[in-house]
């Protein structure tokens, strides 16, 4: 079932699946998809939520499960280059956070349970600058 839903000069729809998960697309004023995003009936968010600039590159891609990030999830800057790969686990960071300026690496921090765990990496011109241990969101 589709339904399509006028809000402030901009259509945006939905369609309910078999098994009662929500597709909903948004989009800009200009035309152009703003966002496209599924959940369960109770509106909690479920599986991909992709959501995009204006001109059309995407901004983001999360996974979401009962509400709350998990998985990897990636974010863009206007030009579609990649800013930064972070893993989520039940909505919390859980894993490697990787950070990019100009398409090169920046720095790589690695989390456990939403605290930084474990070496934190900088880098310049793709080398190694520092490296700063942490130990549950502190150095030891």
């Amino acid at each position: 079932m589709k339904q399509e839903i006028e809000n402030n000069n901009n259509t945006n729809s939905k369609e309910i699946n078999a098994n009662k998960i929500i597709t909903k697309k948004s989009y800009h004023d200009n035309g152009a998809l703003k966002s496209i995003f599924s959940t369960q009936e109770d509106g909690t968010l479920e599986g991909d939520f992709i959501e995009y600039y204006d001109n059309g590159e995407e901004r983001q891609r999360l996974k979401f499960i009962n509400d709350k990030l998990n998985g990897v999830c990636r974010f863009f800057d206007e030009e579609g280059m990649l800013e930064q790969v972070a893993t989520f686990k039940k909505g919390k960071l859980h894993g490697k956070v990787m950070s990019y300026i100009d398409n090169s690496p920046f720095s790589l921090a690695h989390y456990v349970h939403g605290k930084l765990h474990g070496v934190l990496y900088s880098f310049k011109n793709r080398k190694v600058q520092t490296m700063v241990e942490y130990e549950n969101n502190k150095q030891p």
